[in-house]
């Protein structure tokens, strides 16, 4: 049986605790209630404890769960305990302090609090612990978006650093000098939270040794991070690309792509709601909005990027981007247009007009095929037959005329 300790910040218990009743159903063994741990025990000891004596950990990553110092510390010590660490990232939030995770790829559940779509990310989060995508048992599964106070520990999750004992502490330095060459942005990570107990441990050597790799580390992670902001940019993930930019500046506070990123990532975040529009207008088939949303969001936002890469699932289609700017402009008519259809096959376009006649267009060059005439009213609709034979136009007088096309 997969025993695992999902790490998160108290004020995620919902979703924690979602996942866990998810995982038990799939046959796992899940340590994530905190009330588990019996009253008056060393608390740090039984938590060291229990993450060793499990398969992994499984981090829950949110702005609040990265800024936890308990959460900090549960996977120093499982970085100390070699357990393998799978992150699931449930909404975008700074990973300069988990640094040494950036290029993990991460069981993605940010559509949790937008929709409650978590399906997908469950199956993936079981095959990576290696349990069965169905569940196996049907035990009752709490409410996702339930809100529940924070149970133990009680103390303030965000600034009191739990405390290691001295033997444990020499543990996570020893554990961070053995990995510095291998992976020094672990043993950073690891560094820091002996520092957190005991900035003078070991004679300041675990504060030196910071210092110097971050220097050293510092041009390596502005590349990593502009590599996967773009991706971001390009995937249409706004409010990651925007993170990551945030984090640059926090990295140098001088970088001007950073700069650049995080206006491109707000910019593109105010268009996002006329894109939804030209979606929805899509569905509805009313493509004279769709287009004219579609051109006011390249106009705006010039790299919002394409929309068959955009909105997994919507109905933009990449053949549709012909709609973001004019194909040709159509002049013939001596009077305002009333009405115009495309041909069954979307090769012959028919323009009605105030002015009696009807034209028909090639499309897409826009050359003049025919002009019907003889009309002695104004024309003010027209239609093509589902073959797109026929031709079919309402006259003011009462008259319809049908055309035969060649």
């Amino acid at each position: 049986m997969t025993s695992v300790f999902i790490s998160y910040s108290r004020r995620d218990k919902a979703i924690a605790d979602y996942i866990a009743a998810e995982l038990r159903n799939r046959g796992a063994d899940v340590f994530v209630d905190y009330q588990r741990l019996m009253a008056g025990e060393n608390f740090i000891k039984r938590l060291g404890q229990e993450i060793e004596s499990r398969d992994c950990l499984v981090l829950l990553i949110s702005p609040r769960s990265v800024a936890s110092k308990w959460v900090q510390s549960e996977v120093a010590w499982a970085l100390h305990c070699d357990r393998p660490i799978i992150p699931v990232e449930m909404e975008p939030a700074s990973m300069v302090d988990f640094f040494f995770l950036i290029n993990v790829e991460k069981v993605d559940f940010t559509r949790w609090s937008v929709d409650g779509r978590v399906d997908e990310a469950i199956c993936k989060l079981a095959l990576a612990l290696g349990l069965s995508e169905t569940p196996l048992y049907a035990e009752p599964v709490p409410d996702i978006l339930a809100t529940t106070p924070p149970t133990l520990p009680e103390q303030d999750e965000f600034r009191i650093a739990p405390t290691f004992a001295r033997d444990d502490l020499s543990d996570l330095f020893f554990t961070a000098a053995e990995v510095a060459r291998e992976d020094p942005e672990q043993a950073v990570f690891l560094y820091r939270r002996v520092i957190e107990t005991d900035p003078g441990f070991m004679g300041g050597r675990a504060q030196e040794f910071v210092r110097r790799e971050e220097e050293r580390l510092k041009p390596a992670r502005l590349a990593n991070m502009l590599a996967q902001a773009r991706a971001a940019i390009q995937a249409g993930e706004w409010k990651r690309g925007e993170q990551i930019g945030r984090d640059m500046l926090a990295l140098d506070e001088w970088n001007i792509e950073a700069k650049r990123i995080m206006e491109s990532c707000f910019k593109n975040a105010e268009c996002e709601p006329m894109y939804e529009q030209a979606v929805f207008a899509a569905k509805r088939g009313r493509w004279g909005a769709m287009s004219r949303l579609l051109r006011d969001v390249k106009e705006t936002c010039p790299d919002y990027g394409d929309p068959a890469t955009l909105l997994v699932g919507k109905p933009i289609q990449a053949e549709w981007i012909g709609f973001v700017h004019p194909l040709t402009t159509l002049q013939g008519h001596s009077l305002p247009v009333r009405s115009i259809a495309f041909s069954p096959n979307s090769s012959l376009l028919a323009s009605s007009s105030y002015d009696g006649t009807i034209w028909l267009w090639e499309i897409p060059s826009g050359k003049e095929r025919s002009v019907l005439q003889g009309y002695t009213s104004q024309i003010w609709s027209v239609k093509y037959s589902p073959d797109g034979q026929v031709l079919a136009s309402g006259l003011a007088d009462n008259i319809v005329r049908l055309w035969r096309l060649p």
